[in-house]
């Protein structure tokens, strides 16, 4: 996609995301992985604790089929756009995690022998750490929600949760940002390529066929059976 588009919207949604990369970037040079983790420690508290183990539940992969499903309601061509992230997103998700950097530690790897103070209901896992799974569903479905809405406040919203969910994995001490930042990326990344082979290449979102809804099929009938209830009552005092 062209940086400068002529839709506002997705012109602003761009420059959010695009100010995400940068803070991040600096963060990731002024700290090290570990020094940033223990940064986001400091501030952790058992107020703080719930709301980030609330918060990170958003990230499951689990949420993309959900996400499919619900978008049968609303265009049945959303459905196959947000499965087809969801079937890029588990091979990215594999071949990252399992091939390429399987061997890469989380952060109480190297932080659980330390003074820390560990969250309550932090989940202990050690291995696969690069890059953050959560934080790529959560992108991506940020991503889905702003294509399919194409508004500037549902962008804010939807970015500002995915970057909730993303912090929540460093707080609960998951990933390190460089994980999250990574995660971030591949999540947007995957969706923008799956429009783009979705609209460019096989123009999906022209089929017809696509462009109806679970409610809209629903609805129809209902509708002819009504138009055709009130033409015969007006036809019927003529006809007399």
């Amino acid at each position: 996609m062209k940086l400068r588009h002529s839709n506002p919207h997705i012109q602003y949604a761009i420059q959010l995301f695009a100010g995400f990369l940068v803070v991040g970037a600096i963060l990731l040079a002024l700290y090290s992985k570990t020094e940033f983790s223990i940064l986001v420690n400091q501030y952790s508290s058992s107020f703080t604790d719930p709301i980030f183990n609330g918060i990170t539940q958003l990230g499951l992969g689990g949420l993309l089929a959900v996400l499919a499903v619900v978008l049968l309601f609303i265009r049945y061509y959303y459905a196959i756009l947000c499965t087809g992230i969801l079937a890029v997103s588990g091979i990215v998700t594999f071949i990252f995690k399992r091939v390429l950097f399987s061997d890469a530690m989380r952060p109480l790897y190297y932080l659980g022998d330390l003074q820390l103070r560990f969250p309550a209901g932090m989940e202990e896992h050690f291995k696969r750490s690069f890059p953050s799974g959560h934080t790529m569903t959560i992108f991506a479905a940020a991503f889905i929600l702003f294509w399919v809405y194409r508004n500037s406040r549902v962008a804010t919203i939807n970015f500002t949760i995915a970057v909730l969910v993303g912090f929540s994995r460093i707080y609960l001490f998951q990933h390190f940002l460089v994980d999250v930042y990574v995660g971030a990326i591949l999540g947007v990344a995957e969706s923008v390529l799956v429009v783009l082979i979705f609209e460019k290449v096989f123009k999906l979102h022209k089929v017809p066929a696509l462009s109806g809804s679970l409610l809209s099929k629903k609805r129809i009938p209902q509708l002819a059976f009504k138009k055709n209830r009130l033409a015969n009552k007006n036809q019927s005092p003529q006809s007399a």
